[in-house]
């Protein structure tokens, strides 16, 4: 979905894209935040409930974690600029 606030459109298009699950000790880095931190705190800050950690879909842009599904976008990848960026939606299957 076109934003103002997520990963660049140009990026996203140059970029070769990865949808993956969780395996267990990815970290990223989130802007206005100091370090890197693990998924795991990360889902527990947010209180979301292990069953949906597991199906919370990953994206990698080449190769590097960028989003963990519509909740946080990393660092590296975070850009502030009207129109120009890409924001990811997740919506429920209704199968």
């Amino acid at each position: 979905m076109p934003a103002s606030t997520g990963i660049l459109r140009e990026c996203w298009e140059n970029a070769c894209i990865e949808v993956r699950f969780r395996s267990g000790g990815e970290k990223i880095r989130l802007p206005k935040r100091n370090g890197r931190h693990a998924l795991k705190k990360l889902f527990q800050e947010a209180g979301i409930p292990p069953w949906e950690r597991e199906m919370m879909p990953l994206v990698y842009l080449d190769g590097r974690l960028a989003a963990v599904g519509d909740r946080w976008i990393s660092a590296e990848f975070y850009h502030e600029q009207v129109d120009a960026c890409i924001r990811l939606v997740m919506r429920e299957s209704l199968v």
